[in-house]
């Protein structure tokens, strides 16, 4: 098995690296996706997005934000990385680097392009494995050589 390795996706002038979530929230997660997919009644984009209530999108931005670094480009090149969320601590607002990249006339699109590339980055080696368990189950089932 090999070790996690970030992920960097690039946005116009910021990018993310995106650094593996624990085995706990990994699952908690993972629920919360699944939750999302039952609700919308399979892979329907409009339904997914019908299934992403507000409490939802709040703990999966979380979520994957605590583990979320991101630098931008500016006139001077590229800042040091920055934690996209880090808990309040000295009275700094938690969700200032949140306002800051998710912000403004791009930021829903950034927000959800950064969204689909961690779950991605997390879960589809999952999901690979689930199809491929299901094709074989599917399979010995209607086989009957093949059933036990």
């Amino acid at each position: 098995m090999q070790s996690p390795q970030p992920g960097v996706l690039v946005r116009d002038s910021c990018d993310f690296t995106v650094e593996q979530l624990t085995y706990k929230k990994s699952r908690q997660v993972l629920n919360r996706i699944i939750g999302v997919f039952a609700a919308a009644g399979g892979g329907d984009v409009g339904g997914i997005v019908r299934a992403l209530n507000e409490d939802t999108q709040d703990f999966l931005t979380m979520a994957f934000a605590e583990r979320t670094t991101y630098r931008y480009k500016d006139a001077d090149g590229w800042n040091n990385p920055i934690r996209l969320y880090k808990p309040a601590n000295h009275g700094s607002d938690p969700i200032d680097n949140l306002n800051q990249v998710f912000g403004g006339a791009d930021g829903m699109a950034n927000w959800l392009a950064w969204l689909v590339f961690c779950v991605e980055l997390h879960y589809t080696p999952f999901f690979d494995e689930a199809i491929g368990q299901q094709k074989r189950l599917t399979e010995k089932s209607s086989d009957p050589e093949k059933s036990d």
